[in-house]
Protein backbone atom coordinates (compact mmCIF):
# COMPACT_ATOMS: atom_id res chain seq x y z
CA UNK A 1 0.00 0.00 0.00
CA UNK A 2 2.87 2.14 0.60
CA UNK A 3 6.44 2.91 0.84
CA UNK A 4 6.24 3.73 4.36
CA UNK A 5 4.54 0.50 5.57
CA UNK A 6 7.91 -1.75 4.23
CA UNK A 7 9.99 -0.33 7.03
CA UNK A 8 8.89 -2.50 10.10
CA UNK A 9 9.04 -0.57 12.96
CA UNK A 10 11.52 -2.91 15.55
CA UNK A 11 10.40 -4.34 18.74
CA UNK A 12 12.16 -1.54 21.24
CA UNK A 13 11.13 -1.62 24.98
CA UNK A 14 13.32 1.21 25.95
CA UNK A 15 12.03 3.65 22.98
CA UNK A 16 8.19 2.32 23.72
CA UNK A 17 9.07 3.48 27.83
CA UNK A 18 10.30 6.78 26.59
CA UNK A 19 7.36 7.68 24.37
CA UNK A 20 4.77 6.53 27.26
CA UNK A 21 6.99 9.34 28.89
CA UNK A 22 6.85 11.83 26.41
CA UNK A 23 3.17 11.57 26.17
CA UNK A 24 2.35 11.87 29.84
CA UNK A 25 1.87 8.03 31.03
CA UNK A 26 5.90 7.68 33.06
CA UNK A 27 4.27 4.88 34.89
CA UNK A 28 2.10 3.56 32.37
CA UNK A 29 -1.53 3.07 32.45
CA UNK A 30 -4.31 0.19 32.84
CA UNK A 31 -5.52 -1.27 29.45
CA UNK A 32 -7.96 -4.37 28.92
CA UNK A 33 -7.36 -7.20 26.78
CA UNK A 34 -10.33 -9.28 25.85
CA UNK A 35 -9.21 -12.99 25.47
CA UNK A 36 -11.29 -13.94 23.11
CA UNK A 37 -11.71 -17.12 20.79
CA UNK A 38 -13.31 -16.86 17.31
CA UNK A 39 -14.98 -19.19 15.28
CA UNK A 40 -11.50 -21.22 13.06
CA UNK A 41 -9.01 -19.17 15.38
CA UNK A 42 -9.25 -20.81 18.73
CA UNK A 43 -5.48 -19.39 19.19
CA UNK A 44 -6.54 -16.14 19.77
CA UNK A 45 -6.45 -15.78 23.78
CA UNK A 46 -2.61 -17.06 23.19
CA UNK A 47 -1.83 -14.42 20.88
CA UNK A 48 -3.41 -11.50 23.46
CA UNK A 49 -1.46 -12.62 26.20
CA UNK A 50 1.92 -13.14 24.24
CA UNK A 51 0.68 -8.95 23.66
CA UNK A 52 0.06 -8.57 27.45
CA UNK A 53 3.10 -9.65 28.27
CA UNK A 54 4.95 -7.29 26.20
CA UNK A 55 2.38 -4.43 27.19
CA UNK A 56 3.98 -5.37 31.01
CA UNK A 57 7.41 -5.30 29.96
CA UNK A 58 7.25 -1.73 28.84
CA UNK A 59 5.01 -0.96 32.41
CA UNK A 60 1.70 -1.06 30.64
CA UNK A 61 -1.22 -2.36 33.52
CA UNK A 62 -2.85 -5.41 31.65
CA UNK A 63 -6.28 -6.31 32.92
CA UNK A 64 -6.70 -9.81 31.29
CA UNK A 65 -10.63 -10.29 30.24
CA UNK A 66 -11.57 -13.98 29.21
CA UNK A 67 -14.87 -13.22 27.03
CA UNK A 68 -17.37 -15.88 25.05
CA UNK A 69 -17.40 -14.62 22.19
CA UNK A 70 -21.33 -14.44 22.47
CA UNK A 71 -20.95 -11.98 25.04
CA UNK A 72 -17.98 -10.24 23.28
CA UNK A 73 -20.13 -9.79 20.42
CA UNK A 74 -23.17 -7.91 22.27
CA UNK A 75 -20.62 -5.55 24.39
CA UNK A 76 -18.72 -4.42 21.04
CA UNK A 77 -22.27 -3.84 19.00
CA UNK A 78 -23.24 -2.03 22.07
CA UNK A 79 -19.74 -0.35 22.10
CA UNK A 80 -19.56 -0.82 25.82
CA UNK A 81 -15.79 -0.57 26.43
CA UNK A 82 -14.16 2.00 24.38
CA UNK A 83 -10.41 1.48 24.52
CA UNK A 84 -10.29 -2.28 24.97
CA UNK A 85 -7.71 -4.01 23.34
CA UNK A 86 -8.59 -7.43 21.71
CA UNK A 87 -5.96 -10.24 19.73
CA UNK A 88 -8.08 -10.59 16.18
CA UNK A 89 -7.00 -12.69 13.31
CA UNK A 90 -9.35 -11.33 10.54
CA UNK A 91 -10.60 -14.04 7.63
CA UNK A 92 -11.65 -11.14 5.72
CA UNK A 93 -10.56 -10.40 2.27
CA UNK A 94 -10.76 -7.73 -0.73
CA UNK A 95 -9.14 -6.74 -4.06
CA UNK A 96 -8.32 -3.52 -2.38
CA UNK A 97 -6.82 -2.80 1.19
CA UNK A 98 -9.17 0.17 2.25
CA UNK A 99 -12.00 -1.79 1.41
CA UNK A 100 -10.98 -3.61 4.35
CA UNK A 101 -10.85 -0.51 6.70
CA UNK A 102 -14.30 -0.20 5.35
CA UNK A 103 -15.40 -3.26 6.89
CA UNK A 104 -13.94 -2.56 10.02
CA UNK A 105 -13.03 0.81 10.89
CA UNK A 106 -15.16 3.19 9.58
CA UNK A 107 -17.78 5.12 11.43
CA UNK A 108 -20.79 4.14 9.49
CA UNK A 109 -19.71 -0.10 9.57
CA UNK A 110 -21.62 -2.22 11.07
CA UNK A 111 -18.34 -4.04 12.65
CA UNK A 112 -15.60 -1.38 14.27
CA UNK A 113 -12.74 -4.05 15.44
CA UNK A 114 -9.83 -1.38 14.88
CA UNK A 115 -10.38 2.55 14.56
CA UNK A 116 -13.05 5.30 14.43
CA UNK A 117 -11.24 8.53 13.32
CA UNK A 118 -12.34 11.30 10.83
CA UNK A 119 -9.49 11.17 9.07
CA UNK A 120 -9.95 7.68 7.86
CA UNK A 121 -13.25 8.09 7.16
CA UNK A 122 -12.54 10.51 4.48
CA UNK A 123 -10.39 8.43 3.08
CA UNK A 124 -12.60 5.65 2.89
CA UNK A 125 -15.09 8.24 1.48
CA UNK A 126 -12.65 9.62 -1.43
CA UNK A 127 -11.59 5.68 -1.78
CA UNK A 128 -15.28 4.57 -2.73
CA UNK A 129 -16.11 7.65 -5.19
CA UNK A 130 -12.88 7.20 -7.26
CA UNK A 131 -13.57 5.42 -10.30
CA UNK A 132 -10.14 5.24 -11.37
CA UNK A 133 -8.07 2.30 -10.20
CA UNK A 134 -4.68 4.55 -10.83
CA UNK A 135 -5.66 6.78 -8.45
CA UNK A 136 -7.30 4.78 -5.56
CA UNK A 137 -3.53 3.32 -5.41
CA UNK A 138 -2.07 6.74 -5.45
CA UNK A 139 -4.47 7.78 -2.83
CA UNK A 140 -3.62 4.84 -0.44
CA UNK A 141 0.27 4.66 -1.02
CA UNK A 142 1.02 8.58 -0.85
CA UNK A 143 -1.51 9.40 1.39
CA UNK A 144 -3.52 7.06 3.31
CA UNK A 145 0.07 4.55 3.40
CA UNK A 146 1.47 6.64 5.48
CA UNK A 147 -1.31 8.66 7.45
CA UNK A 148 -2.14 4.99 8.98
CA UNK A 149 1.75 4.28 9.25
CA UNK A 150 2.50 7.51 11.57
CA UNK A 151 -1.11 7.10 13.50
CA UNK A 152 -0.52 3.50 13.99
CA UNK A 153 -4.46 2.18 14.38
CA UNK A 154 -3.24 -1.58 14.88
CA UNK A 155 0.03 -3.56 15.08
CA UNK A 156 -0.05 -6.55 12.97
CA UNK A 157 1.86 -9.73 14.26
CA UNK A 158 1.71 -12.11 11.70
CA UNK A 159 -0.59 -13.73 9.06
CA UNK A 160 -2.45 -16.25 9.68
CA UNK A 161 -4.85 -19.08 8.33
CA UNK A 162 -8.10 -20.51 9.54
CA UNK A 163 -9.13 -23.74 8.84
CA UNK A 164 -12.72 -24.82 7.00
CA UNK A 165 -13.74 -28.76 6.59
CA UNK A 166 -14.91 -29.40 2.97
CA UNK A 167 -16.35 -32.23 1.99
CA UNK A 168 -19.69 -34.64 2.15
CA UNK A 169 -20.69 -34.42 6.07
CA UNK A 170 -20.33 -30.24 5.48
CA UNK A 171 -24.04 -29.54 5.13
CA UNK A 172 -25.43 -25.98 4.63
CA UNK A 173 -23.22 -23.06 5.23
CA UNK A 174 -25.35 -19.79 4.95
CA UNK A 175 -23.34 -16.94 3.56
CA UNK A 176 -23.86 -13.58 3.30
CA UNK A 177 -23.61 -12.31 -0.90
CA UNK A 178 -21.28 -9.68 -1.02
CA UNK A 179 -19.45 -10.27 2.33
CA UNK A 180 -15.84 -9.55 1.96
CA UNK A 181 -14.86 -12.79 4.23
CA UNK A 182 -14.89 -16.08 5.52
CA UNK A 183 -18.39 -15.80 7.70
CA UNK A 184 -21.05 -17.63 9.48
CA UNK A 185 -19.00 -20.14 10.88
CA UNK A 186 -21.42 -20.68 13.72
CA UNK A 187 -24.20 -21.81 11.06
CA UNK A 188 -22.49 -24.58 9.61
CA UNK A 189 -24.56 -27.45 9.66
CA UNK A 190 -23.52 -31.35 9.43
CA UNK A 191 -25.42 -33.54 6.45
Amino acid sequence: MSDALLKPIPYDPARAKTLLAEAGYPNGFEVTMNLTAWPGRGFLPDVGEAVATYWEKIGLKVKRRPVDRAVFSADFRARSYPGVALAYAGPIIAPEPWELFARIAQTKSAVHLLVEHPKLDAFIERLGAEPSAAERARIMREEMGPWLYEYMPAVSIGATHSIAGVGPKVGEWPLIPGHMGVHNWEYVSRK
